[in-house]
C-alpha cells in the first residue's frame, strides 16, 4: 500500500507513479495500491500513526486511460477474475494486472481462480500477457481458449459467462438444450 500526499497540483495517475517508482525500485517492492491523503496521520509525538491510515477503496484506480468493458465472454471471465483477485469493483480490458496492484502471489491466485472457471494459463503467460485483452487474445490464438488437454470442454469458459446470473432452473434448461437431453435435478 502506498500513501501519497500531494502538493496541491494535479495528481498523477497510478501508472505514472508506478513507472516513476520502477526506475528506483524492483517491481516486487512496488505498492499494490495508492491512496491519496491531504496529510499523513501523526501520533502526538509526531510519528506516523499507521493505525489511522485508511484502507484503499475497492474501486478501479485512475490509470491514465478510460475504462473499456469486456467485449466477449472470455474477456468477461478474465476481467471478473482480475477484479475478484485484486478486490476491485471492475477491470477494463486494457488494464494491466500489475498496474492494478497484482504481484507474484496474486498472480498465482489469479491462475487458480481462472482455472476454476475453465481458463488455463500459467503465471509466466500472465507476465507476458498482462492485460485482459492480451491474455484473452493469447488464449484464443492457441486454438482452444487456454484449455489444457484433458481439461473441461473448450466451451466451459463461454458457458460460465453465459450462465452467470441465471437461475438454477434456467441453467438446467440451457444445459439440457445444449445436450439435447433432459437434465435431471440433483437431490
Amino acid at each position: 500500500m502506498g500513501y501519497l500526499v500531494g502538493d496541491g497540483g494535479p495528481r498523477p495517475a497510478a501508472e505514472e507513479i508506478r513507472a516513476g517508482l520502477l526506475r528506483r525500485l524492483p517491481e516486487a517492492m512496488l505498492p499494490h495500491a495508492y491512496v491519496w491523503l491531504d496529510a499523513l496521520p501523526l501520533s502526538p509525538n509526531g510519528k506516523l500513526d499507521r493505525r489511522r491510515l485508511p484502507a484503499p477503496e475497492a474501486q478501479r484506480p485512475e490509470l491514465g486511460r478510460e475504462y473499456q468493458a469486456p467485449r466477449d465472454p472470455i474477456e468477461e471471465v478474465l476481467a471478473g477474475v482480475f477484479a475478484e483477485v485484486l478486490h476491485l469493483d471492475r477491470v477494463g480490458v486494457h488494464d494491466s494486472f500489475f498496474s492494478l496492484g497484482g504481484d507474484s502471489i496474486r498472480s498465482v491466485r489469479l491462475v487458480a481462480a481462472a482455472k476454476s472457471r475453465g481458463l488455463f494459463f500459467t503465471v509466466q503467460q500472465l507476465f507476458r500477457h498482462r492485460t485482459v485483452a492480451e491474455l484473452a487474445r493469447h488464449l484464443t490464438a492457441t486454438g482452444v481458449p487456454g484449455l489444457e488437454a484433458g481439461a473441461a470442454a473448450p466451451e466451459l469458459a463461454l458457458l460460465v459467462a453465459e450462465v452467470e446470473g441465471l437461475s438454477a432452473e434456467d441453467v438446467r434448461r440451457e444445459i439440457g438444450e445444449r445436450l439435447q437431453a433432459p437434465v435431471e435435478e440433483a437431490g
